[in-house]
């Protein structure tokens, strides 16, 4: 059910984002129903982690929107600050899963760790709110884009 709803998400992206008032509602909605899930207190790393697949499915959808969306000049800009993002992103993960391993030094937060799914929801969830930032600012981006072309 989980790649469906992603898959969901992913489309309602592309196809009616066109105000940032509406990308909010998609974030609190996604941010809601985490919340929720966690609250019921069973399954939190398995939350954490669609939590994450959710953002991270908004971020990359975005990113093409906008990039769709651009000239070629201003494609390139764009592309090379992503790959900045993505640069640290990617510091930021390497720094929570370090800091995963320190205190589980034989688990793997990817699959579901053995006496160690709260720590491994909590790099899931830093990952998830890392990326949720980028996820509101390409909101806030196209947000501007849009009332440029009206």
């Amino acid at each position: 059910m989980a790649p469906k709803l992603i898959i969901v998400l992913a489309g309602f992206c592309y196809l009616s984002f066109v105000a940032f008032g509406q990308t909010r509602k998609v974030i609190d909605s996604v941010d809601v129903k985490y919340k929720v899930c966690l609250d019921n207190g069973r399954q939190t790393f398995a939350c954490a982690k669609k939590y994450y697949c959710q953002m991270d499915s908004l971020v990359n959808a975005f990113y093409h929107t906008i990039y769709n969306s651009l000239d070629t000049t201003k494609k390139s800009e764009f592309k090379k600050n992503e790959i900045e993002w993505l640069n640290k992103r990617d510091k930021y993960f390497k720094k929570t899963y370090l800091s995963f391993k320190k205190d589980n030094p034989y688990q793997e937060p990817f699959t579901k760790p053995k006496g160690a799914e709260y720590d491994a929801m909590i790099m899931f969830d830093k990952n998830a709110k890392y990326v949720r930032d980028r996820v509101i600012a390409l909101a806030k981006m196209l947000d501007k884009i849009n009332k440029l072309k009206t």
